[in-house]
């Protein structure tokens, strides 16, 4: 077995004497190295927190509820929340947040949460199924809502052509 040995700097200075890796004395992290980590999740990689910030970000927005025509600006709406928050990292754009959230909730309703499991925390996981739950049930809400406001105007569609055919029967004369 070989022993890994590494120079440690301390306070900028060398000693010179290799010291083993697994006795290198535990520091503040690099800065650098931590820039480095940040550059990292602003290529596009959705991590568990950046799910957990959209769907936070979602829940107060709700864009499912977007006027025909308005969705892409609805989710650009979240786009420009998520830049101000200083914790989320991503650059990204409004189409995209859509079709993450479209895979997170389509994996949720398909009762896919092994994969929400292996990433996280205890308290990430309980999260990410409390936002699903309560996302899922206020979209289906709307839906719902939106489907009974639909057949009421299509009632009253019917039921004013029905009234014309009517008015337009009595308006013309028999024959006799």
């Amino acid at each position: 077995m070989h022993d890994t040995f590494t120079t440690v700097r301390i306070n900028g200075s060398s000693s010179g004497n290799p010291t083993p890796a697994s006795l290198a004395p535990i520091s503040n992290p690099d800065p650098n190295l931590v820039h480095a980590e940040e550059e990292a999740s602003t290529k596009g990689k959705f991590a568990c927190c950046h799910d957990i910030q959209l769907l936070r970000q979602v829940a107060l927005l709700c864009p499912w509820e977007a006027e025909f025509g308005k969705l892409i600006l609805a989710w650009d709406d979240n786009v420009i929340q998520l830049g101000l928050s200083s914790a989320f990292k991503l650059k990204t754009k409004g189409s995209a947040l859509k079709t993450r959230f479209n895979t997170l909730m389509s994996k949720f309703k398909a009762g896919d949460v092994a994969l929400q499991r292996k990433s996280g925390t205890t308290e990430e996981y309980e999260e990410h199924t409390q936002l699903h739950t309560d996302i899922k049930s206020r979209m289906d809400d709307f839906n719902e809502t939106e489907v009974i406001e639909t057949s009421g105007v299509l009632l009253r569609r019917m039921a004013d052509a029905e009234l014309e055919g009517q008015g337009r029967e009595s308006d013309t004369p028999k024959k006799r």
